[in-house]
């Protein structure tokens, strides 16, 4: 499997919707909305790895699931 990187876009994207746009804090915990979004924005680009996994057909695989950290204070 070739080395994955996730799409820095789409961190932007949602650092803009939740900070600019909504004024949400950034020093308060994720609300429901954003542990909602970043978990489309995980799957959605961790897709294929989970299809190549299902179509290998293997009961048990050891691979590298990359995490997404937004690091608000920058």
């Amino acid at each position: 499997m070739s080395e994955f990187k996730f799409d820095k876009q789409i961190s932007t994207e949602l650092y803009r919707k939740w900070y600019l746009l909504s004024k949400k804090d950034p020093s308060k915990s994720y609300d429901k909305e954003q542990i909602d979004d970043l978990f489309s924005a995980i799957k959605s680009q961790i897709d294929f790895i989970l299809k190549q996994l299902i179509e290998q057909e293997l009961h048990a695989y050891r691979a590298k699931i990359p995490f997404l950290f937004i690091n608000n204070k920058q």
